[in-house]
């Protein structure tokens, strides 16, 4: 059974999460390391991207294809951008390849206006310059002028599962990104993952005050060890 939605409050908590440290948690929660999207980068220096993921699936264009496919505000892209809206990110399966536009300045207006949160992909952007000030936050490979969807690739579905930066995203995961990278949550992990995140923060925080005050080399303190210690003095207080 799919579980609801992310909701707004739980997005809010992850606005200042460390990207790296939710890697780790998924990798310390469920072994899972396949959350960090390669080849993906920030386009919007310096903001950090909270947001459920409404997909969008690209493919090699292929006269047949293109011609099945629906057009004009029932196309694929156009679609999977009306589903966005405040706390969603459109998120686009571009196969990597680097050159090939996303949306461009004028059909990415109904992001804006839809006031999402962003647009991840693992293509390009085109107009990159003119789209950064729709005031959404932008993950991609990059720029590029290639106008249009062909001659790389061709919208084809929406709302599935797609890969995006050689990882997979189902719709409603939730997607956080900043300048060190970004990551997909699996929705039904959400919760505990910023508790693990929240934890491990305030630990490192506690750590690094310990080695500056004791003037002493960081392995000294950042060990399993001493996590382990400062776990068991939290739940002590807690009791």
């Amino acid at each position: 059974m799919e579980t609801e939605d992310l909701s707004n409050s739980l997005l809010e908590q992850y606005r200042t999460a460390s990207v790296p440290s939710i890697w780790s948690a998924l990798q310390d929660l469920h072994g899972y390391h396949q959350s960090f999207m390669q080849g993906v980068s920030n386009q919007t220096e310096g903001q950090q991207l909270v947001g459920r993921a409404r997909t969008l699936r690209f493919v090699p264009p292929r006269p047949d294809i293109q011609e099945q496919t629906p057009s004009g505000e029932n196309a694929p892209e156009a679609r999977a951008m009306a589903r966005c809206g405040p706390g969603d990110v459109l998120v686009c399966d571009v196969s990597s390849s680097p050159y090939s536009s996303s949306g461009g300045e004028m059909k990415l207006l109904q992001l804006q206006m839809n006031r999402a949160e962003g647009i991840v992909t693992d293509g390009a952007i085109r107009d990159l310059v003119a789209v950064k000030n729709h005031g959404f936050k932008i993950f991609a490979a990059g720029g590029t002028v290639a106008a249009g969807l062909a001659p790389f690739m061709w919208s084809y579905d929406e709302n599935i599962v797609i890969q995006c930066g050689g990882i997979a995203v189902k719709p409603g995961d939730l997607i956080v990104g900043n300048d060190d990278g970004i990551v997909c949550v699996p929705k039904q992990w959400a919760v505990e993952v910023i508790e693990w995140v929240d934890e491990h923060d305030h630990f490192e925080s506690v750590i690094r005050d310990m080695i500056l005050r004791d003037n002493v080399r960081p392995t000294t303190y950042y060990n399993k060890e001493m996590f382990e210690k400062l776990k068991e003095e939290k739940k002590r207080t807690q009791r």
